[in-house]
């Protein structure tokens, strides 16, 4: 018998892995990036850029981003840095890569390949398996969704930071090196967000609850607020004690909770709601094997269809205008809806293994 070289499929793997980058980076500046949507990637740059060379390394100053509003001098939403100063992290590597077509090629690059990371993040911690037709299904769901699109299409770093919440533990770290070398930096953030709310309203859902109920003040948003965090505050004291079903069931409500509270929000932040659906979906097909798989396969394409067809009605499928009120409640509202049918099972029936989900009780 013929001994394996592990380490020479490996290689070829890693060299697979490489070309498709590369092919996949070429298309992007080719194909997409000369179709718009720098929205999000260009204040970005700049940004990282201007924090990069100059002294005060403060990438909230109106010059930071002087450059970007020249690309999106037609665009009604002004250039702003609207992310922690501690994401400099992330962004100064890409920052150094010229010129802006390649940056952004490459960075759609990154997104991509957190989304299908992410995807897989989602099965690891429910330990589900899907044969091979419902794991083509739940790719095209989780990386095809308008949202997903929308947002490796825009190269929002919400997926990014989706991600790391999914599997790591530096949050803490980060915001704290933050205050170390930048102690102000929370007050720029505070200021551009503020001004972000204002010019972009409504941006969250409870602001679009308040636009959509007549004769109500501004009071609503924060009543709006309040009662989805005492509820959160609920279940997470539900949960202290208990299992790690439980926990996970938790972690994942509070997922979709983040997304309603009221803080200005963009769909691309609706991607981490995948861990929430694959809880559902996992559970189901635990519970019900063949036939939880169907329906299973049933709402993800139902949930797909709807959220495409809801972005074409309202704003003909663009992926670069501003979304309709109603889609920032769409996904959350399904998701929340789907944890509640699978409550009971998940916390009490469907047994979970601990060394398959302890990354999540890092969240």
């Amino acid at each position: 018998m013929r001994n394996r070289r592990p380490d020479l499929a490996f290689i070829i793997l890693l060299i697979v892995m490489i070309l498709l980058a590369v092919g996949l980076t070429w298309v992007n500046q080719t194909q997409i990036v000369p179709k718009g949507g720098d929205e999000v990637f260009a204040p970005i740059w700049e940004a990282a850029r201007y924090a990069n060379s100059h002294a005060s390394g403060n990438p909230y100053l109106p010059d930071a981003v002087r450059r970007a509003r020249i690309l999106l001098e037609s665009r009604p939403t002004p250039a702003r840095f609207l992310y922690p100063y501690y994401s400099l992290i992330l962004f100064g590597p890409i920052s150094l890569i010229s010129p802006y077509s390649l940056a952004r090629a490459v960075w759609m690059t990154l997104m991509v390949v957190c989304s299908i990371g992410l995807a897989f993040t989602g099965l690891v911690a429910t330990r589900w398996r899907p044969r091979f037709g419902m794991m083509v299904l739940y790719l095209v769901f989780s990386l095809g969704s308008y949202q997903a699109v929308r947002a490796m299409f825009l190269g929002n770093p919400a997926v990014v930071v989706s991600l790391l919440v999914a599997v790591l533990a530096t949050t803490g770290l980060l915001v704290g090196g933050s205050f170390y070398f930048f102690p102000q930096w929370f007050l720029y953030q505070y200021g551009q967000l503020l001004r972000f709310f204002v010019e972009s309203f409504p941006s969250s859902p409870g602001a679009v609850l308040w636009t959509w109920l007549p004769n109500s003040d501004s009071n609503v948003m924060a009543i709006f607020a309040i009662g989805l965090s005492l509820w959160l505050l609920v279940e997470w004291w539900q949960s202290f004690g208990k299992n790690v079903r439980w926990f996970l069931w938790t972690a994942a409500f509070t997922i979709v909770i983040s997304s309603l509270i009221g803080l200005p929000v963009s769909l691309s932040d609706h991607i981490l709601l995948i861990i929430p659906f694959v809880l559902v979906f996992s559970t189901w097909v635990q519970r019900w094997k063949v036939n939880g798989e169907r329906l299973a396969a049933v709402v993800m394409v139902l949930i797909f269809a709807a959220g495409w067809g809801l972005a074409w009605s309202v704003q003909d499928g663009s992926l670069t205008s501003v979304p309709a009120p109603g889609m920032f409640f769409f996904t959350p509202v399904v998701a929340l809806i789907l944890l509640y049918w699978v409550r009971y099972w998940a916390l009490n029936a469907v047994k979970l293994k601990v060394s398959h989900i302890e990354a999540l009780r890092r969240l």
